[in-house]
């Protein structure tokens, strides 16, 4: 959209995906920080509160939108997720609860 540039997008998808990997057990504490820091001191958006616009969408609408991603297989979201910096694997397994309980939390946090 005219809000966001691609490569923001994806930087913001990369903490998201830092911080829901570290909820999950999957990645160590304190990744997802030193992730944030790096894009932050390039000049990238870190949150899902740095894209423009009045209105941001709730968690639910998040869900509903990240459901037309090319990543969803069967109706089902994909993820990929990281053990640590440079260890990205997909995963199939996060629930819609899973995620958007993590998104209400995000927007809850103002990230």
């Amino acid at each position: 959209s005219d809000r966001l540039l691609h490569g923001e997008g994806v930087a913001i998808g990369i903490c998201l995906a830092l911080r829901l990997s570290e909820q999950l057990g999957v990645c160590p504490t304190g990744t997802a920080a030193r992730a944030v820091l790096h894009l932050a001191a390039v000049g990238l958006p870190t949150r899902l509160t740095e894209i423009p616009g009045q209105v941001r969408p709730d968690a639910a609408e998040l869900v509903r939108l990240m459901g037309q991603d090319k990543k969803v297989r069967a109706g089902r979201l994909v993820f990929i997720l990281l053990r640590d910096v440079g260890q990205a694997f997909v995963s199939r397994d996060v629930t819609t609860e899973q995620v958007t309980e993590f998104l209400a939390g995000e927007v809850s946090a103002g990230r």
